[in-house]
């Protein structure tokens, strides 16, 4: 009965931490801060020392000569990572090889135009139930409603 009785406290416990930490994160969103900077995209850059968000002008020019394939060539995001492969850019994480799918989460990202979403997916029960041997996420992500997203203003 002690255990029983201990465990229930601990759940408890790890339930208020849980809604403290979401409630701080949120104030700390609404004072215009960022939450997290590990999920800004790969042209910006946390500046911890200032606090503040700065682009990254390496990979800004990546970025930028894709926006400028798109508009002067017509190129979709496959022929960009074509192109990518060809002038011998490695991609974020070093590699050689580009996938359209890279430029295409670029090209969809509202960040380039200066807005950067905070809570805009939140965890959820996994669809499918995790098996034993399945080494998928303990939870699914699925999109907040639009009222619930924190806009943070960047360098475009």
């Amino acid at each position: 009965m002690f255990f029983a009785i201990r465990g229930a406290v601990a759940e408890y416990e790890k339930a208020k931490i849980r809604e403290r930490t979401a409630r701080g994160r949120k104030e700390k969103a609404r004072q215009g801060k960022l939450i997290n900077p590990h999920n800004l995209p790969i042209w910006l850059r946390w500046n911890a020392a200032a606090q503040t968000v700065e682009i990254n002008e390496e990979w800004a020019q990546v970025v930028r000569l894709a926006f400028r394939l798109i508009d002067d060539e017509g190129c979709g995001p496959s022929a960009i990572a074509r192109r990518f492969m060809t002038l011998g850019i490695r991609t974020p994480l070093g590699a050689t090889y580009w996938q359209g799918s890279t430029i295409r989460a670029w090209l969809k990202d509202t960040t380039s135009k200066g807005e950067y979403v905070q809570f805009h997916y939140e965890a959820v029960e996994p669809l499918r139930p995790r098996t034993p041997g399945n080494r998928r996420r303990k939870s699914s992500y699925r999109l907040r409603p639009q009222q619930e997203h924190m806009v943070l203003p960047v360098p475009p």
